[in-house]
């Protein structure tokens, strides 16, 4: 079953690429992890630069390894989301070659949430009854609100339950 499964969303995800998307999405700047990860980086590079020649190279490399670590650790929750006629797609702002495609017909409810170390979060549960969770602390409440209006205009049960 998995693998069937799984053969379906990645033809979903092809069939997909047509459609024409209303995105929902916020700046990196506005959420924590987006200062975070951006006020972090700019920390690293500055450490970088300001750092004597004899220890240059070392910097470099501890600099190079935070980077990336901050990058993938603050990068993984920043997800964004497009409508079309059919389909809801899950982005990620940073690491823009992870999607994840659900067909509307696919879909069971979603449902909005508001998890303490994530913010806001969209869990998708499907027909299946398995369900993912998606944190998006970049969107504003009228940018969820907004989502919602459109995932209703399309008979797509939706449930708010975040604390407002």
């Amino acid at each position: 079953m998995e693998s069937i499964e799984n053969s379906r969303i990645r033809n979903d995800t092809n069939l997909s690429d047509n459609e024409f998307y209303e995105t929902y999405k916020g700046y990196q700047l506005t959420c924590f992890q987006g200062i975070l990860l951006w006020g972090g980086i700019s920390f690293f590079v500055y450490a970088y630069i300001n750092s004597n020649k004899a220890s240059k190279t070392e910097a470099l490399i501890v600099s190079i390894c935070f980077s990336i670590y901050l990058f993938i650790l603050c990068s993984w929750n920043m997800n964004y989301f497009q409508v079309s006629d059919s389909y809801l797609r899950i982005l990620k702002h940073n690491l823009f070659w992870r999607k994840k495609v659900y067909k509307f017909s696919d879909i069971q409810e979603i449902v909005f949430e508001q998890r303490t170390k994530l913010g806001n979060c969209l869990k998708v549960i499907t027909n299946d009854f398995s369900s993912r969770f998606y944190a998006a602390g970049t969107l504003s409440n009228e940018t969820w609100f907004d989502l919602k209006n459109k995932l209703e205009s399309y008979n797509v049960k939706v449930i708010d339950e975040r604390k407002e």
